[in-house]
């Protein structure tokens, strides 16, 4: 068994092509280049295609016919392959870095303004790994700033955002076809615009400055010898004619790796698609989400077993050069360096079938399993999840098992398998409505107990009379919710009265009710958290799932009364990081209880008008008389952010576009 991390795709047209180039005797400024050029520009979308030697070359003749040169600012990415931070200082310039989206892994467009000054003259921007950059802000932010963009369009050709293709949305791109790209010419890379002046400039500065209409010894620029050979030029034609194959193909091997990571996302994250762009994946790169995994053990271990992986990408700021040149430090760009230290490119080529797929994904895991037990400490506490299968419990499960610092017995009532999801976490089905010894020896000798079940008073009995055997018990932290508060415009805050009317809410009560009698009696610790409405990646049935649905399916969205209720929403990967915040928390009280919140209420109306504007689809909306629902409330969660020094690092707007990623048809 033996997968490479890449093959170029090379048929018998290709070697036909070149073979025709070399017995033409015509091997350079050739017919081969100009067809090349023509069928490109056509194909991209452009007036002009200029080939050259390589993306690089391309980079740097771009940067030149911009006008950047010496004590000019370009902003662009720290997470890129080297070149296109390279090409900048090819011209004096300096590169100014902007951290990362953690998700797509492009440049962050809220990030840039606060690096524009004086000097800035253009944005760099590169689709990494072949999506596009969210283009819409950073061609506002260019407009507003008076500053050029140049596309590093190197990874993605054919890549679109909202039906446009990457490569025409500055004043140059710039292509390149190394072996492991979507279309390869062995080496060389692509100039292309719309503008005749930069054509003609770069057509010159890649031939040693020579213009066409002068002789081969007078030179109008100091150029450079950054030409590209006929038989380059002929494979070029020819994968060219088969791209739209090519990359169909190499999404259905993106798609095969999904399906078969799918189980696994506590594990690692997988590449995230943005819901107006297409992907033409020119790598597939996961990411490993437990941080005290080394990166470079992973790899090694894998390639003995015969899988080549390699990590993609290392940060540009922490190179020796550019550490030395402008003095960065580890931290300058913490989700870069995030990505870097913890992402690998998984083998990745067309030939690869459903059966190799999943043997690479199977070994990953099991290469991933066994590190971290070669990480895992002595003696841990012992935190049990009831009900951690569920939404929330699995999200929980699955952070808990990455940060690795806690024994982890899930009880659970499903009766699917779940314990290759979370290798070396102990999975216990139980019916809590009927049995209490099989829990009884699961809990005694816990120290902290996270109770996430639907609200059943059989349940929490059965959990309780159990609890009085767990000798080693020091927290209980059980999740209630918001709805324990009666209807109300204002903000409720924990000294809320509370008092709702309907069973789920009254049985909720009757739970925090027992279990503080509880506490009480025993001396143990108690933390209640209840959470406002909760969204994140999953195709939840609540107010968002919904709206997300009319908007993949193009029906209208009713709204019932007139959708100004105000409602609080709260990012899944929030509420898990303040459920695991309270558990092991320093609690001074013997109970205590926190809303979860975001403070920051919207409206239904302005709700769908901001999942319009993420998912770039106008959602039609039908009005229909008031029926008898809920109307959740707001929630002031000012304590547990203060306590906890924690911020929401998903803001609605964030996590709205992290969630819009699993409505594969937007």
């Amino acid at each position: 068994m033996f997968y490479p991390l890449a093959k170029p795709c090379i048929a018998k047209e290709e070697e036909d092509a070149v073979l025709k180039v070399l017995r033409s005797g015509i091997l350079s400024i050739g017919p081969k280049i100009k067809e090349f050029e023509k069928n490109f520009a056509k194909k991209i979308g452009t007036k002009y295609a200029c080939a050259v030697s390589s993306g690089t070359a391309g980079l740097h003749l771009s940067m030149i016919a911009a006008g950047i040169s010496k004590g000019d600012e370009v902003i662009t990415t720290p997470f890129s392959f080297v070149a296109s931070a390279n090409s900048i200082q090819y011209v004096g310039a300096r590169p100014m870095f902007v951290d990362i989206d953690p998700l797509t892994y492009n440049i962050d467009p809220d990030k840039i303004e606060q690096k524009i000054t004086k000097r800035t003259k253009a944005i760099l921007v590169v689709h990494i790994f072949g999506q596009s950059v969210d283009m819409d802000p950073i061609i506002k932010i260019a407009k507003k700033h008076n500053l050029k963009i140049i596309e590093d369009a190197c990874e993605s050709i054919c890549a679109t955002y909202k039906g446009k293709n990457v490569g025409t949305f500055g004043e140059s791109a710039v292509f390149a076809f190394y072996p492991n790209k979507q279309l390869t010419t062995g080496e060389g890379g692509m100039i292309i615009t719309n503008k005749k002046e930069i054509y003609e400039k770069c057509c010159s500065l890649r031939n040693q400055g020579r213009a066409s209409n002068m002789k081969w010894l007078d030179h109008q620029y100091l150029g450079y010898n950054y030409r590209m050979d006929e038989m380059s030029a002929a494979i070029g034609v020819e994968q060219l004619k088969k791209i739209e194959n090519t990359i169909k193909e190499r999404a259905r091997i993106a798609s095969l790796y999904q399906k078969h990571l799918g189980a696994y996302r506590g594990i690692v994250q997988v590449p995230h698609i943005s819901s107006n762009c297409i992907h033409t994946w020119f790598v597939y790169v996961v990411k490993l989400l437990n941080f005290k995994i080394d990166r470079d053990e992973v790899i090694d271990k894998l390639e003995k077993k015969g899988i080549y992986t390699k990590p993609y990408l290392p940060s540009i700021h922490l190179f020796s050069f550019y550490k030395k040149q402008y003095r960065y430090n580890k931290g300058d760009f913490p989700v870069s360096e995030n990505v870097s230290k913890s992402s690998l490119a998984l083998p990745f080529y067309i030939g690869l079938k459903e059966k190799d797929i999943k043997n690479i994904c199977k070994i990953l895991i099991q290469v991933i399993g066994s590190c971290r037990k070669n990480n895992m400490a002595n003696k841990k506490p012992k935190v049990v999840l009831i009900g951690g299968t569920g939404f929330i419990g699995s999200h929980l499960a699955q952070k808990l098992w990455n940060k690795n610092e806690s024994s982890l017995v899930v009880v659970h009532k499903s009766k699917q398998d779940h314990s290759k999801k979370l290798p070396g976490v102990i999975f216990k089905r139980i019916n809590l409505k009927r049995s209490c010894a099989q829990f009884e020896s699961v809990v005694k000798d816990a120290d902290y107990i996270v109770i996430l079940t639907q609200p059943n008073k059989f349940i929490i009995q059965n959990i309780i009379k159990s609890l009085y055997r767990a000798n080693s018990l020091k927290k209980i932290v059980y999740l209630s919710s918001i709805l324990v508060y009666p209807e109300s415009k204002n903000k409720v805050s924990e000294k809320t009265k509370i008092g709702p009317k309907g069973e789920y809410e009254q049985t909720k009560v009757y739970e925090e009710t027992i279990l503080s009698e509880f506490a009480r009696k025993k001396n143990k610790k108690l933390c209640i958290a209840r959470p406002v409405n909760i969204y994140g990646n999953t195709e939840d049935k609540g107010i968002i799932g919904k709206i997300f649905s009319s908007a993949c399916s193009n029906n209208p969205f009713t709204i019932y009364g007139t959708g100004e209720q105000k409602r609080d929403y709260i990012y899944i990967d929030d509420v898990i990081d303040f459920i695991e915040y309270l558990i092991f928390f320093n609690q001074k009280k013997n109970i205590e209880v926190f809303n979860l919140g975001t403070s920051e209420a919207i409206n239904v109306k302005n709700l769908i008008k901001l999942i319009s504007e993420i998912t770039g689809i106008r959602i039609k909306i039908k009005n229909a008389k008031q029926r008898n629902e809920k109307k959740n409330i707001v929630s002031d969660s000012s304590r547990i952010l203060k306590l906890s020094s924690k911020n929401i690092q998903n803001n609605l707007k964030n996590g709205l576009k992290r969630t819009s990623g699993v409505y594969a048809n937007l």
